[in-house]
């Protein structure tokens, strides 16, 4: 409720000096409605802020409507304005046919660069795109939006023809010569369209699979030499023909010296055998945090203890750094969208994401339960 009484506070402040300077002091409605536009401007930026923070204190992608829609429409809008405003309306290219105002340059520019990413992201970075509840595949999505925003700059040049032949528009036509941001804009999209869209994608786990395969089988083995192996298999020979007269009697020696040690029964070898495992997988497993509690071995993204029937089949991934657990099959759904833990926001290293370590959830609720006794 804060934000909306700042907002509705940074519009009335826009309003009333677009009242002054666009009736008072110079009477214009391109002056006055500039200035509504520069309110609307900086609402937007600081709600674009807000909602970028908040994604990155969740580590979410910026998958939504609202990162993809909201900057096209937003730059698009202020460079078509461009044509129209009142402040900054100078050519910073003096008498040249191509026109670039500070006005385009300061409020369009950004959101139109952030808006061309945003459809790079679309084709290789993004599977869907959340539209409120809905979801859409991010290439279909991309493609949409790119013919869209250059059907409408084909749209807005005819427009502006129309206007100065007719000479009757409420708001002052300022240039009719082609923006450069608009013109930037659409040749970025096309190249983005074709490059990433038509000719590229994203690879498929597949694929990563069968290029690592790839780079397995021409990388230079270290495995010896036939050479080597022959010279040492000829060096054990010789060495095994040679008498063993002294080594005989001195382990004779030995064996009448050494009183016989007492037979360890089978069950104190298993758990010698097992405790040095059971140690190993405590260390790699623990959560990093000073007091441990059953909230630190919930799952990272659905938030619930790990159930060995229930779960049986997912198993447990653990992050490298925080060692917080999630179930392996969201935990593989987060890593196509993000590279980030989203507990620690700790970058997951590139070998890890190919092949994660699955942990069997019965392994994971002994090593709690070991760790609860500890306490």
């Amino acid at each position: 409720m804060q934000r909306k009484y700042l907002y509705l506070i940074i519009l009335l402040l826009s309003i009333l000096i677009g009242i002054i300077h666009g009736v008072g002091i110079t009477p214009s409605v391109s002056i006055f409605f500039s200035w509504f536009l520069v309110g609307l401007w900086v609402c937007f930026t600081l709600h674009l802020i807000h909602k970028l923070n908040q994604h990155r204190q969740f580590n979410s992608p910026h998958n939504t409507s609202f990162f993809i829609l909201g900057p096209i429409s937003i730059g698009i809008l202020y460079s078509l304005w461009g044509y129209f405003t009142g402040l900054l309306e100078w050519n910073l290219f003096g008498s040249v046919q191509v026109f670039l105002s500070p006005w385009t340059l300061f409020f369009a520019f950004p959101y139109l660069v952030y808006g061309v990413f945003s459809l790079y992201s679309c084709f290789m970075r993004y599977d869907i795109v959340y539209l409120r509840q809905k979801t859409v595949n991010a290439r279909i999505f991309g493609y949409v939006v790119t013919f869209l925003m250059i059907i409408l700059g084909f749209c807005s040049l005819l427009f502006f023809l129309i206007v100065d032949a007719l000479g009757s528009f409420p708001f002052d036509l300022i240039h009719i010569s082609p923006d450069i941001m608009l013109l930037l804009t659409s040749l970025l999209s096309i190249f983005v369209l074709f490059r990433y869209g038509f000719f590229g994608g994203r690879p498929s786990i597949s694929e990563i699979s069968a290029r690592a395969r790839r780079e397995e089988i021409y990388r230079p083995s270290s495995r010896p030499s036939s050479s080597t192996r022959t010279t040492s298999r000829s060096t054990t020979r010789s060495t095994s023909t040679q008498p063993r007269t002294r080594a005989t009697t001195r382990t004779q020696s030995i064996s009448t010296q050494r009183p016989r040690q007492a037979s360890i029964p089978r069950t104190q070898k298993k758990e010698k055998k097992t405790k040095p495992t059971l140690q190993k997988l405590i260390k790699y497993i623990k959560p990093k945090a000073g007091h441990l509690s059953l909230e630190d071995f919930k799952c990272i993204f659905c938030f619930s203890l790990p159930n060995y029937p229930a779960d049986q089949g997912r198993g447990i991934v653990v992050c490298p750094n925080c060692k917080r657990p999630a179930h392996a099959d969201e935990f593989k759904d987060w890593l196509r969208n993000s590279n980030l833990c989203s507990r620690c926001d700790a970058t997951i290293p590139a070998q890890f994401r190919r092949n994660p370590q699955i942990i069997p959830v019965k392994t994971y609720l002994a090593v709690m339960k070991a760790l609860a006794k500890k306490k």
